[in-house]
Parts: C-alpha cells; structure tokens; sequence
C-alpha cells in the first residue's frame, strides 16, 4: 500500500499538532502514550497507569506509520495533561467503517483533537 499525498510525516503532524495545542491553550510539549495507558472513571480524575519510557515518541511513531500505511486516516488527540505537558495519543481506526463513524477524514489524512474540559491527570 501507498501512502496518501494528505498524509504528512510523523515530524510534520507533530508540528501541526502543536500548532493546534498551542490555539487551544494547551501545553506544546507532548508526552505519548498508549490508550491503555489510561485509566478512566467517569466523575474522577484520568489516572496514568503506565508511564512510557522517554516522551513515548517511538512507539507514537510507530503507530502513527502503521496508521499512515492503511490510508484510513490518523489522529493525534491529546487527552489531558501531566506536569504541564499534554498527553497525547495515536489513534487510527481499524476499517472503514470505523473511519466513517469516528470522522475521520475521507482522504485519509490527519484528524487532531483535544478533550475538553481539559483535565490534570494523576499518577497510580
């Protein structure tokens, strides 16, 4: 598979996103994390469950090239913060139809997000 001309480099979509954390108001230096690295109870605070090793943008990266080469659509979405750093994760969806219901965009290119209220998290 190819990938698609809407599809920047991981170095390029981190620019942009830290553009856009930076319209936001959120911090532009970004930690990555895996969704599992969350733990998530409506009502209390996102707990970090498992740290990753450095700023995690290895693994981001990885996931990032692994979503870039199914042409489906890649996001960025910061999902709170620590330490005055957003923790940010890669998202990508697993067909078609994922794409289509979590909006991502039809050209498969980036789609970045932040959750909002934005929310401290806290360390297990």
């Amino acid at each position: 598979m190819t990938v698609q001309q809407g599809s920047p480099s991981f170095g390029e979509a981190v620019l942009r996103f830290q553009d856009f954390l930076r319209g936001q108001q959120w911090p532009e230096q970004i930690r990555w994390f895996r969704v599992d690295d969350f733990g998530r109870v409506p009502g209390n605070p996102i707990v970090i469950l498992r740290t990753p090793d450095g700023d995690g943008r290895g693994d981001a990266m990885t996931a990032y090239e692994h979503g870039r080469r199914a042409n489906l659509g890649v996001s960025l979405e910061a999902v709170c913060t620590l330490d005055g750093a957003t923790c940010a994760i890669v998202g990508c969806p697993a067909d078609e139809r994922e794409a289509e219901v979590l909006m991502y965009p039809s050209d498969g290119s980036l789609k970045l997000s932040v959750a909002l209220p934005r929310t401290e998290a806290v360390r297990r």
